[in-house]
């Protein structure tokens, strides 16, 4: 143990001390040993008593006139340490006396942003601060959406709940709380958070600190940034052709020396070098933004001009021009200096509306690169058996020379990535899919090679193969991705799972060994699960079985029987059309999350 500081009150010297009578020395000792034991320059270190025997002296304070999201923040904090220590913690205004136990959110009378010391501030626009005072603590965020997701880490760092499912939240049980914290600040490193279905509805979205739901923010009444007008694959919507066609028809691809609108049963793109085009798209655009994009301070807005769905660019001579000039194989030259030519536009009328662009079909060019108020999306699908840095995996060596490629050509914007879980050609998300060990280690590297947001291709639907743990996992990915993936998949299925964990994390250990390997990731389309053979189909089962077996109740059964499902429906699939085949299957198939259908 590290020896005690004691420091002397400021009108007291070493040379004052030594010359007093013996019994004042005397005195003066104790109290210094008394002041070395509670001394006020050492509150920071000693734990704060947030509550002792089920009972709190802790009030939480937000500002009079807090927004939503502080006081968003105010009722989590307080249910969730009601639900720890059985203790009420009461939430009131800062127009209240003042008192040595508070929990401060956001901006108050107790302390603004300005006043937090330089080293725990972060200039991440959903970061937060945590700055512990004496017996007071202060959570401030640099937006409301900060400061309740800064309560929401806390929460998770400090005093380990975990937010598991959208029914399941694991809230350790501490009638006298003591809680080790000490001044930090924290912004995540994707600026973007966003799985394209939100499992568990916006609480648990926002709870898991993602920030947005499909191709909208998550609580929008949070701040956040809102993409505005059409979500994706845009000129069409820009530039419509069953307007523009029939009068301008220079607006479109040129394809086998004839302009088009549509070819090959595909809709074309727009002739991006044509100068009217940019024109027509900003008109498209001022049309889409309202009075709403300058009501809100903590609101930031994009809107979407990326390429439609097609591979029909323009083959006119001034794109192929611009194209050898860019040395892209692709239309990429013509896209970014289209994009940029609309954003610079914009920029002058809208400083608060960026412009989203994505590489899809297109090459990157060599020569131009993004103006600052662009973020460039690329889609990337890594073998997320392994991690992305693995070099002896080609598909991941691939993906990764393309991040770093964009990242080189984004110039002064962002990078966006855009990344499937799954085979595009899957016909089930209920079929097996041995990607779970290595997700956190793939988003570590997309962090480290300057991607700034993530949306996310996953399952869709309830029920979905290991989709509670392969969700859990994406939310940790997105909010830290410095874990450790082995770590943050055993508690899981620890806290999910009850007595059935060591079974179900033995099932996933099988499945990852024995089928992971295979080429399962490139199997056809028309049947992905054919390399799961009958010792999958017997063995896995078996293992899960045991797992139900094992479960101290009703509800941690089911949650381990669904894990069984992808193995069943496998049967059943194969089963079809095989006459005179005996199929056992259990006594129940009772399978309904929701069964009040609410």
């Amino acid at each position: 143990m590290a020896p005690k500081t004691f420091i002397l009150p400021s009108h007291i010297s070493p040379w004052h001390v030594m010359n007093q009578p013996q019994s004042n020395i005397a005195v003066l000792w104790l109290v210094l040993a008394w002041l070395g034991s509670n001394p006020v320059c050492a509150d920071h270190v000693k734990p704060l008593i947030f509550a002792d025997h089920g009972r709190t002296n802790y009030r939480i304070i937000i500002g009079k006139n807090a927004d939503y999201g502080e006081t968003k923040a105010a009722e989590e904090m307080s249910h969730f340490l009601w639900r720890m220590t059985g203790a009420e913690f009461g939430v009131v205004r800062d127009s209240s006396v003042p008192s040595d136990f508070e929990i401060v959110l956001g901006e108050t009378n107790r302390k603004r942003m300005a006043e937090i010391p330089d080293d725990l501030k972060t200039d991440n626009w959903e970061g937060f601060s945590i700055v512990r005072e004496g017996e007071k603590l202060y959570i401030m965020g640099n937006i409301p959406r900060g400061t309740l997701y800064g309560v929401y880490d806390f929460l998770d760092v400090e005093l380990g709940v975990r937010f598991l499912t959208g029914e399941v939240t694991h809230v350790p049980q501490k009638r006298t709380l003591t809680v080790d914290v000490k001044s930090r600040t924290y912004g995540p490193a994707f600026e973007q958070r966003t799985i394209w279905e939100g499992l568990g509805g916006s609480t648990m979205i926002v709870r898991s600190r993602m920030n947005g739901i499909g191709f909208i923010v998550a609580n929008s009444r949070l701040g956040g940034v809102k993409l505005i007008g059409e979500k994706v694959h845009t000129f069409n919507a820009l530039v419509p052709a069953k307007e523009h066609f029939d009068e301008h028809p220079e607006y479109f691809s040129l394809i086998e020396g004839e302009r088009r609108s549509t070819y090959d049963g595909m809709p074309t793109q727009i002739c991006m070098s044509n100068p009217d085009v940019a024109g027509v798209a900003l008109k498209t655009i001022r049309g889409w933004l309202g009075p709403q994009v300058k009501a809100n301070p903590y609101d930031k807005y994009l809107v979407n001009v990326t390429v439609n769905d097609s591979p029909n660019f323009c083959e006119c001579d001034s794109c192929m021009a611009i194209n050898r000039e860019e040395d892209c194989l692709r239309a990429g030259g013509t896209m970014v200096r289209f994009v940029n030519t609309v954003a610079t536009r914009l920029a002058e009328e809208y400083p608060n509306v960026g412009v989203e662009a994505m590489h899809y079909g297109t090459s990157i060019p060599k020569k131009t690169k993004f103006v600052s108020n662009v973020l460039t999306r690329i889609v990337v699908d890594p073998d997320y058996r392994v991690p992305l840095d693995d070099s002896s995996n080609e598909e991941n060596r691939k993906t990764l020379e393309m991040i770093q490629e964009a990242k080189e050509a984004v110039g002064d914007g962002s990078l966006y990535v855009w990344t499937r879980m799954f085979p595009f050609g899957a016909n089930s998300y209920v079929n097996p899919h041995p990607n779970l060990t290595a997700i956190i280690d793939c988003f570590r590297v997309m962090a480290e090679n300057g991607v700034r947001g993530l949306f996310i291709q996953a399952s869709q639907g309830r029920g979905t193969e290991m989709q509670d743990l392969r969700y859990y996992l994406l939310a940790r990915a997105l909010w830290r991705p410095e874990l450790d993936n082995r770590e943050q998949m055993e508690e899981f299925c620890r806290l999910y799972y009850g007595q059935g964990a060591e079974g179900v994390l033995r099932y996933i250990d099988f499945l990852h060994e024995q089928y992971g390997p295979t080429n399962w990731w490139n199997a056809p389309s028309s049947d992905t699960t054919a390399p799961f053979d009958e010792k999958y189909l017997v063995e896995g089962d078996a293992i899960l079985a045991e797992a139900e077996s094992k479960a101290e109740s009703d509800e941690i059964r089911r949650r381990v029987a669904t894990c069984r499902l992808p193995i069943w429906k496998i049967k059943l699939d194969r089963a079809f059309g095989e006459v005179g085949k005996v199929l056992t299957m259990p006594v129940e198939w009772s399978f309904k999350i929701d069964p009040d259908d609410i």
